[in-house]
């Protein structure tokens, strides 16, 4: 029975070129991103230099068949292999794979079995030369690999030591990561580049925060994606190649009358067409190479890899990734389907030699329909504050009606407010920056305050006239009453942390944040019913439940979990209705519904919000008109269907009426 090959063997065998099918010798590779060795390349382009007698300046891939034209066709055909690029992965890859020879008995013509492999002087020994370079080289011993230790998960293929060498100082190995430029960097390049960088952290501290089961799943997840979306764009290239030698043999046909002028004209007009495509499909097989590349290579990783080797590869994974969804992208802006037509004159008498008194040959282009490619959403550790998404026709825009200033001249410092509650005939501002629960009218006129030792965070009305308030780091839920001054009616002693406040019937539903990761559910009196430790099955590690609100008209309740930037939708039975996820959440931004129950959750890179339908979909982006580049802290839906929403540490709150 056929059994499947190993990583290592799926890898050794794209270090061989399909002409020679041995070892590359100094890989070039082609616009197509197929690669072979610089020698069998120019044997090749010799070989169909000719054709019919004439000249070429091209020639095919020996494998995908795509046309190739060299920088300069005018150059002496001989040396066209050397124009072309090499391949530096390939070259990496080879430079320090290990073969079974012992490189220092090498340079003294013996053949002699490797037995390990320095990864400092990248060098393959035997056992008796292992012996002279402990003794005499100055090399770290712990970077000694034992090329017969078999499985142990010490060692790692010496195939794979060049993903921890830093690319510009390759005497060093990388150990740390820049959150700053969003960059992996050796010592001197820390110390060269990023000295001046405010957030830098060691690879050790990255993976005890990284879970890197978690994060390597959702890495393959998403460029096996990739690869299905870049897959269905060849296969649109090449549907448009073939409907363009389909349309071309039928107008011939229908055309074989006129002379041969016309045939020639079609066929330059075709070929000027044909390279577009074919330098567009180029262009995703090569990117298609490097992904199942990328995939092999996380195999390997995973299995073999020490956990920087994981984090630098799921880093430049990461990064990989979105230049593939950035190219499908690019091609879904300009994605057209091509087919050749012939507009004929309708007076055929005065036909000459010349096409332009016949007609004139038309490229129709259709708009086609591929799926979409989304860069998926990243963790705290890696960041991507450069896949911003861009503002569409169909966003929804939202009016803006006023704007309230929330802070009083006895205030300290900028008003920092954290929620909002809409009462009955009052309006409960929480601000949190200056301790203090502010209550104004429904015409947003000033009416009471007060004042607290502790700072407060969030709040939801549990009546007309009454509201919760939490105190996160008292483990406390204030019950204020605002029938005419304000004033604190009752308290909640909670067991954990309350952070994020929703009122659910009869029960208080509050987020714990980080003290014990849980969601808990208590009833109006402050007695704990249950603690809500999410399903783990989703594919997501869900932690630090920020923000809850609940739509209490179906008994649903959505929470906000902060890493991955989460949405969790729970029935009234507190079982998952569905995961919601999007690069663009903010982890601790504003979460709230409206009165037809969708969804509305604060963006940070769009700078706005994200309408979800009540069953987990996306609908639109809700963009401010007049947001002057602001992120929203936190959003309510009040009365009328007006939206509050706050700033960060800002005295102004802006009120917007919702419309298409």
């Amino acid at each position: 029975m056929a059994t499947a090959s190993s990583p290592q063997e799926q890898l050794s065998h794209l270090l061989e070129c399909t002409i020679c099918l041995d070892k590359f010798k100094r890989p070039k590779v082609l616009p197509c991103g197929h690669t072979y060795c610089a020698a069998c390349l120019q044997s090749h382009i010799n070989s169909k230099l000719i054709q019919n007698g004439k000249r070429q300046t091209s020639f095919p891939c020996p494998v995908c068949r795509a046309s190739t034209t060299p920088p300069d066709p005018t150059t002496d055909a001989d040396k066209w292999a050397e124009f072309f690029p090499v391949n530096s992965m390939v070259a990496s890859m080879l430079e320090f794979k290990v073969g079974k020879r012992c490189d220092l008995c090498v340079k003294r013509n013996k053949e002699t079995q490797a037995v390990s492999y320095c990864r400092e002087c990248k060098k393959s020994m035997c056992a008796i030369c292992q012996e002279y370079h402990d003794d005499m080289s100055a090399c770290n011993k712990g970077n000694i690999l034992n090329l017969n230790s078999g499985n142990k998960s010490n060692d790692i293929p010496p195939n794979l030591a060049f993903i921890e060498i830093c690319s510009k100082h390759l005497n060093e190995r990388i150990q740390f990561f820049c959150k700053d430029h969003n960059t992996m960097c050796c010592s001197i390049c820390g110390f060269l580049e990023h000295r001046k960088c405010e957030t830098i952290v060691t690879l050790d501290e990255m993976i005890v925060s990284v879970d890197i089961f978690v994060k390597s799943k959702d890495v393959e997840i998403n460029l096996k994606k990739c690869q299905s979306n870049l897959k269905q764009v060849t296969s649109a290239v090449t549907g448009n190649i073939d409907t363009l030698d389909k349309d071309k043999a039928a107008i011939t046909k229908q055309l074989k009358q006129l002379e041969d002028d016309i045939s020639s004209i079609m066929d330059a007009k075709k070929k000027e067409e044909d390279l577009n495509l074919q330098s567009q499909k180029a262009k995703v097989l090569s990117l298609i190479t490097e992904n199942e590349t990328d995939l092999i290579q996380l195999d390997l990783v995973i299995t073999h890899g020490s956990e920087v080797i994981k984090m630098i590869m799921l880093h430049k994974l990461n990064q990989n990734q979105e230049r593939y969804c950035h190219t499908v992208s690019e091609f879904h802006k300009g994605c057209t389907g091509v087919k050749m037509t012939v507009i004929v004159d309708k007076t055929f008498q005065d036909m000459t030699h010349k096409l332009c008194t016949l007609g004139k040959i038309n490229m129709t282009r259709t708009k086609l329909t591929l799926p979409p490619c989304r860069t998926p959403a990243t963790s705290d550790s890696i960041d991507n504050d450069h896949c911003k998404p861009s503002t569409s026709q169909n966003d929804l825009k939202v009016k803006k009606l006023s704007g309230m200033f929330v802070n009083m001249a006895e205030d300290k410092y900028i008003c920092y407010i954290t929620d909002i509650v809409q009462l009955s005939d009052s309006v409960l501002f929480v601000d949190h920056g200056n301790s203090k629960i502010k209550i104004f009218s429904n015409n947003y006129k000033y009416r009471d305050c007060l004042f607290l030792d502790q700072s407060p965070w969030s709040a939801c009305a549990m009546s007309d006239t009454e509201a919760a308030v939490s105190f996160p780091y008292q483990k406390t839920v204030y019950i204020v009453d605002v029938t005419d001054k304000v004033h604190i009616s009752r308290e909640i002693k909670t067991k954990l942390m309350c952070w994020g406040l929703a009122a659910l019937r009869d029960k208080l539903v509050i987020s714990t944040w980080k003290d014990q990761d849980c969601v808990l559910i208590l009833d109006k009196k402050g007695t704990e019913i249950r603690r809500i430790y999410p399903d783990q099955n989703y594919g997501h590690q869900f932690l630090r439940p920020s923000l809850v609100t609940t739509n209490i008209s179906k008994g649903i309740t959505y929470v906000l979990y902060h890493p991955g930037n989460i949405i969790v939708a729970y029935d009234s039975s507190w079982k998952t209705l569905f995961v919601y996820t999007h690069q663009d959440i903010v982890g601790q931004g504003g979460l709230d519904t409206d009165k037809d129950g969708n969804i509305y959750v604060c963006g940070s890179r769009s700078r706005g919000i994200q309408q979800v339908s009540a069953d987990g979909t996306f609908l639109k982006k809700v963009v401010p008109l007049d947001k002057q580049g602001k992120i929203p802290l936190r959003i309510r839906f009040c009365k009328n269907s007006r939206l509050f929403m706050t700033y960060s540490h800002c005295n102004v709150i802006d009120v917007y009426d919702m419309y298409g």
